[in-house]
């Protein structure tokens, strides 16, 4: 098990106080060869034989018995086990009577002969009887009684009313004549009973809150048998044992949710070697300072003041490691072999991705360099023994490395004198160093160059700047003169389409070698025909290169790239194939590269056709003007690939209207309000005033805010109403700028209430911007457009501010929807 740091700090909380002493309990025996009867009280017909207590002789009429002298206290310590062997011999036939084994509160005398066990007269507590003669002529005996005497009664075999459980019966090892071992165990409230070492055969609750006398006591009548015990063992409740002393270890400020936990039962726990209270319970270690605290714990017996030898358990709280010290080397972007930062303070360390701990990583790791910037890293120091530091954090800075590039003019001479013009195409670079087949030749950013033989050249270029240095190493042709290139127009091609590539190169004619050309893709050669023609796997960017050898031994080659274009089939998908009147039904886009889309038309089904670029391929919203079935029909062109059509079937649900009346009618006067819907009462739509009504109709008995909610099937339509004490306004939540003379304008309808002195409104779309704002209170407000054009169907947020006649200003927020 690894050892674990943690800490203890504070002081517990003695809620109760409870004096522990050690205490002794009784243990008495009757062993050895002879029996030491001593502080034992022996019947007169019974007899001591070597290791053997005989209680009675094999002779009819008799009595025989044994007890402890001194009586012993159950009041306070409720537990005891008795342990003894017993036989039964030379019997006659039937055998007669049995063994008793009893613990009782007067001293015990009258001993009873044959069917009383021998048992004192009247016994007040505990007795258990192995009754060998059938008395009550039942035909069961041996049997095992378990009885809880009252005082006033003898023992009578089949007579129940004072069984602690119900005889066990039919028990013939008892009197087989072999030696057989009994074990009662009394434990506060609980008895049983076991023979032979097996489980307990009787299970039983009574209570003996007594002073008594423990003993054994047998019988004989017309019957007669020998009945001897032996090897006999009492004693109460013991002493606990120790528990084992233990070490638990911890680090400094680690979490520890769990008490102290070892092994025992009914465990109590101390500040003190010795005496002091116990603790509530078993500690939490607190780990917030380091070091050594020791507690103390002990095994108890509840209710019986027992407690063991106290434990001692100690709580070594390690100190946390010291925080690391790190060395970071210098890195430029790029590099492909990096040495990670060094922590030079420590040889245990942990390095991780996150500060919370997420993403461990052992040292030495690769520091990632292919992007200039700051790499964030973490690390914590672990001390010998195994407790972490502060985590701290490590920015490790990426340098921009040069960014090398350069091309060329190359001038070429029949001579083989060839001018090379280098272009200068780098970034971040601030000193230039050019070579030229490993001589150099010039620091210059832009050199020329001339090379007097005809061959491949190497032109390297180291590039520095104040961190970074970086190279690159091109190659130049130079002794001759041709033009390399071949037809690829257009560049695009569809899929699964075969290409033709004309090749269009001229060459000097001076030499005697036979032209050649060898057509590579990506890199891999494909042909050596002069000219080209292939069926490419995939739908993706192809580098074409065309590598050309002139007649003089030449080479020149061009490099062009092509697209294949995918085979895209849908581009969209509906998400909602029924919305309400004023949603927008929405197709969602599926491809995420719509590489060689050339454009799309789109016919909402309503007379509404959209033509959409490559460049605003997106989800697609429109909202119908009116209810009922439409078909979309999507045609979408590719530059290379055939065209894509999709058709999808949406259904437009009819949207409720809510509507009040005009302002004459609404203002208060002490008077009930009757507020109603204007629009056509339908009985297929559903009606809910707030005041709980849910007819078309309700009353206003008082100011406030009355909404009507009315709902179909599918949609729900809203609207509500302010009362104020003087006067108020009404605000639809939908208006259709269609021109039909219903709804053609958005204010609030009553606004030219005499109850309004002052009204200004504003109207902002979903980006925020402002398409209509006015104060004039008989004005006849939004007409749905904006600089003359009409707005898109949609929600829109309002601001209104409202000043009545009493001096009152009320404030209103909100959406309203614009339907056509």
């Amino acid at each position: 098990m690894r050892s674990k740091v943690f800490i203890i700090c504070g002081l517990f909380s003695i809620l109760f106080t409870i004096k522990k002493v050690n205490a002794q309990t009784f243990d008495f025996s009757l062993t050895g060869n002879p029996v030491d009867i001593t502080d034992w009280i022996l019947g007169n017909q019974s007899s001591i034989d070597g290791e053997e207590i005989i209680l009675t002789n094999p002779i009819g009429d008799q009595n025989g018995y044994i007890y402890y002298e001194t009586p012993q206290d159950l009041a306070s310590c409720s537990e005891f086990t008795v342990e003894f062997e017993f036989r039964i011999t030379n019997s006659s036939s039937p055998t007669a009577d049995g063994i008793a084994f009893f613990y009782i509160t007067q001293p015990p005398s009258g001993f009873i002969q044959g069917e009383g066990i021998g048992l004192p007269s009247n016994p007040e507590g505990l007795i258990l009887v192995l009754d060998t003669y059938d008395n009550d002529n039942n035909n069961n005996n041996p049997l095992v009684s378990l009885r809880n005497m009252p005082g006033n009664v003898n023992y009578i075999e089949g007579n129940a009313a004072n069984n602690i459980v119900a005889d066990l019966t039919n028990q013939s090892f008892i009197s087989d004549g072999n030696w057989h071992t009994c074990v009662l165990h009394y434990n506060f409230g609980e008895v049983s009973v076991s023979f032979d070492g097996q489980a307990p055969v009787l299970v039983g609750n009574t209570t003996l809150n007594i002073v008594g006398y423990f003993g054994f006591s047998s019988s004989t009548g017309g019957s007669w048998a020998k009945h001897a015990i032996k090897n006999v063992h009492i004693y109460g409740a013991g002493t606990p044992t120790k528990p084992d002393d233990v070490t638990f270890e911890y680090c400094q400020n680690e979490i520890v949710n769990d008490p102290l936990d070892i092994p025992g039962d009914n465990l109590e726990w101390f500040l003190s070697p010795t005496g002091g209270s116990p603790l509530p319970g078993a500690p939490i270690p607190n780990t917030q300072n380091s070091g050594i605290f020791t507690y103390y714990v002990a095994e108890t017996v509840p209710h019986c003041n027992l407690e063991s030898e106290r434990a001692e358990i100690k709580v070594i709280v390690h100190p946390k490691a010291m925080n690391p010290v790190v060395n970071i080397p210098s890195y430029c972007s790029g590099q492909t072999s990096t040495q990670s930062p060094m922590v030079v303070n420590s040889s245990s360390f942990q390095w991780y991705a996150n500060a919370d701990k997420t993403g461990p990583f052992n040292a030495p790791f690769n520091v990632n360099t292919s992007v200039a910037g700051n790499n964030v890293y973490y690390v914590e120091n672990i001390s010998a023994h195994g407790c972490p530091s502060d985590l701290v954090e490590v920015i490790v800075p990426i340098h921009q490395s040069p960014d090398l590039d350069f091309d060329w003019l190359h001038k070429y001479n029949c001579d083989l004198k060839d001018s090379i013009y280098l272009v200068n195409l780098s970034n971040h670079t601030d000193s230039f160093f050019w070579y030229l087949n490993d001589t150099l030749f010039s620091q210059e950013a832009q050199p020329k160059l001339q090379i007097e033989y005809p061959e491949t050249h190497e032109i390297k270029l180291i590039g520095k700047n104040e961190y970074c240095e970086n190279s690159l190493i091109k190659e130049i042709t130079t002794g001759h003169h041709f033009e390399v290139d071949f037809e690829a127009e257009p560049y695009y091609f569809c899929h699964e389409e075969v290409i033709s590539f004309t090749n269009t190169s001229t060459t000097d004619t001076i030499g005697n070698l036979e032209k050649t050309a060898t057509w590579y893709v990506d890199g891999e050669i494909y042909s050596t025909d002069w000219d080209f023609e292939v069926l490419l796997p995939y739908a993706r960017t192809y580098e074409i290169t065309l590598v050309v050898k002139n007649e003089l031994g030449c080479e020149k080659s061009i490099t062009k790239e092509i697209e294949i274009d995918p085979i895209l089939n849908p581009l969209f998908a509906l998400k909602d194939t029924s919305i309400c009147l004023g949603e927008n039904i929405i197709l969602e886009r599926i491809e995420p590269d719509a590489r060689g889309l050339d454009s799309i038309v789109v016919r909402w089904g309503d007379n509404t056709q959209w033509t959409i670029l490559p460049s605003n391929y997106s989800d697609l919203q429109h909202a119908y003007t009116q209810n009922g079935s439409f078909t979309i029909e999507i045609e979408s062109y590719f530059r290379a690939c055939p065209t894509v059509s999709e058709v999808y079937n949406v259904y437009v649900e009819e949207m409720p209207i809510v509507r009040f009346l005009s302002a004459a009618e609404l203002c208060l006067h002490g008077e009930e309000i009757h507020l109603e819907n204007q629009e056509e009462y339908r009985a297929d739509f559903n009606y809910k005033w707030s005041t709980g009504d849910t007819t078309a109709y309700t009353k206003a008995k008082k100011p406030g805010r009355f909404t009507l909610e009315i709902s179909n099937k599918y949609c729900t339509a809203s609207e509500f109403i302010d009362i104020k004490k003087d006067c108020f306004i009404n605000i639809p939540n939908a208006f259709s700028p269609n021109g039909d003379g219903e709804n053609d304008y958005f204010i609030p309808r009553e606004v030219l209430s005499k109850g309004v002195t002052s009204f200004e409104m504003e109207v902002y779309n979903r980006w925020g911007q402002k398409v209509f704002a006015t104060q004039q209170i008989n004005g006849r407000g939004w007409d749905g457009k904006y600089n003359d054009v009409e707005q898109p169907m949609g929600v829109y947020v309002y601001k209104i501010q409202v000043t009545y006649k009493n001096g009152r200003t009320e404030e209103y927020t909100g959406n309203v929807t614009l339907v056509r």
